[in-house]
């Protein structure tokens, strides 16, 4: 009983393991049939509907004096962001709390097993 157990029971795994994805890849085939997927469409009318739309002025350049995103955007001179200094605090804090623990470890478990 071990045996058929110990040969049976891995082999349906199996079975079940790569039939699996192939009867749900099949249902998908066969959901396709006959539609027809169109990928592009060009519609003449409203491209030339879109060409005599007022969309407005070309926007300014960002560093020009008299552009109001400039201040509103954060345009001005970037600071390093605090993630950068966020992630070297934690670096460290890392780095730190691996070598306390390894210590720890070292004093209280490696070094009262050899004595």
């Amino acid at each position: 009983m071990r045996r058929l157990n110990g040969l049976v029971l891995p082999a349906l795994l199996a079975l079940v393991v790569l039939a699996a994805p192939a009867a749900a890849m099949a249902d998908d085939v066969a959901d396709v049939g006959d539609d027809v997927l169109i990928l592009a469409d060009e519609d003449v009318d409203m491209m030339e509907e879109e060409e005599e739309a007022q969309l407005g002025p070309d926007p300014m350049p960002r560093e020009a004096e008299d552009n109001p995103a400039r201040e509103l955007g954060g345009y001005d001179d970037l600071d390093v962001p605090f993630t950068w200094g966020a992630a070297f605090l934690m670096l460290f804090l890392g780095v730190g709390g691996a070598a306390l623990m390894a210590g720890l470890y070292w004093l209280l478990v490696h070094r009262p097993s050899k004595q």
